[in-house]
């Protein structure tokens, strides 16, 4: 099959971009399908934001996570400390009841996550903190001396 015949027929001739436009989304049909959170978490999806930063001698990762609590969330430690994996289940039940009204209305839905978190640098396994407030996760880790720079070496004859 070749790539020409991936490309839809119905697009606009007079579109510089269509071409453009369809061969990427051929290569991610998924892209433009994101859903916001509290939608995709009715499709049993979510995903928590991230935002990693190096300030001093530390890594630091804060995600949030609305509606969970410290016991609904995991963190790993990659063994090589070079990644870190936060994983959970977020609950979300929403009632509504105005008899007054005579309105009901009832929501629930469950999501599991997993996110993988590149870490900028080497973390020091044994200097890691985490803290759950509000939502809030925030992970500390001491990152590892480095390593000593390369040195030349003379070849004796």
């Amino acid at each position: 099959m070749s790539k020409r015949s991936m490309v839809p027929s119905f697009q606009n001739r007079q579109d510089p971009f269509a071409l453009m436009r369809a061969n990427i989304n051929s290569i991610f049909p998924n892209f433009w399908q994101a859903l916001p959170q509290e939608e995709g978490l009715a499709a049993g999806k979510f995903v928590p934001t991230v935002e990693t930063f190096e300030k001093g001698g530390e890594v630091r990762v804060t995600a949030e996570l609305p509606g969970m609590t410290e016991d609904d969330v995991h963190v790993t430690l990659s063994p090589d400390g070079d990644y870190l994996t936060l994983s959970g289940e977020k609950k979300f039940e929403k009632e509504e009841n105005d008899e007054e009204n005579n309105y009901y209305h009832f929501e629930r839905s469950y999501g599991s996550f997993q996110r993988h978190v590149p870490l900028p640098c080497t973390v020091d396994k044994e200097k890691v903190k985490a803290k759950f407030k509000n939502g809030v996760l925030k992970v500390t880790m001491k990152k590892l001396a480095a390593a000593p720079e390369a040195r030349h070496i003379k070849i004796e004859v």
